[in-house]
């Protein structure tokens, strides 16, 4: 939400970035920084649809394709297996318009993508996020989003789900 006026497709954030969950109820200024302890700086980045499928593959490519590793999305939905071999785990991938309409990732198109310059220094891994083409953004830290998209939507609605979506046996949709 805070990056669609400057562009922005989608966001990927990993998994490992998220520490807590917040409590129900009231949420306080610490529990935001219980659950974003280290202060990553937002970046805004251009990728092709390649780049994009890599990283969401390297993030599901370990540990059953759970993990501090597992991309967490908005602007996209995505379909795992994590029986089958890494490198083809990702099943599918639709970028979600703010109508919730969905059209199939395109691995020639370019996408803007909001994400934290930890990923796009190659941390986790993240090596593909490297070459992405840095575009304009005011580079806020990711507690200071989190804090006034909390303030603009309170009380704070239930998460949407199907964003990643599980089909190995057992696994249910995250």
């Amino acid at each position: 939400e805070y990056a669609r006026p400057y562009g922005a497709d989608l966001a990927l954030r990993n998994g490992g970035a998220i520490r807590a969950a917040f409590p129900r109820g009231g949420i306080s200024l610490g529990d935001i920084l219980t659950m974003h302890p280290f202060g990553n700086q937002v970046v805004l980045r251009e990728y092709d649809g390649e780049q994009i499928l890599d990283a969401l593959e390297h993030g599901v490519a370990a540990d059953g394709g759970v993990g501090p590793h597992l991309l967490q999305v908005a602007g996209l939905r995505y379909v795992v297996d994590a029986e089958r071999p890494a490198g083809s785990r990702v099943i599918s991938v639709d970028i979600v318009d703010t109508e919730g309409g969905h059209t199939p990732l395109d691995l020639k198109a370019r996408y803007v993508v909001v994400t934290l310059e930890y990923l796009v220094r190659g941390g986790d891994g993240y090596e593909m996020l490297k070459k992405g083409r840095e575009l304009p953004f005011p580079q806020p830290i990711d507690v200071d989003i989190v804090e006034a998209y909390l303030r603009a939507h309170d009380p704070l609605p239930s998460p949407s789900t199907g964003r990643i979506v599980r089909m190995d046996k057992g696994k249910s949709g995250v």
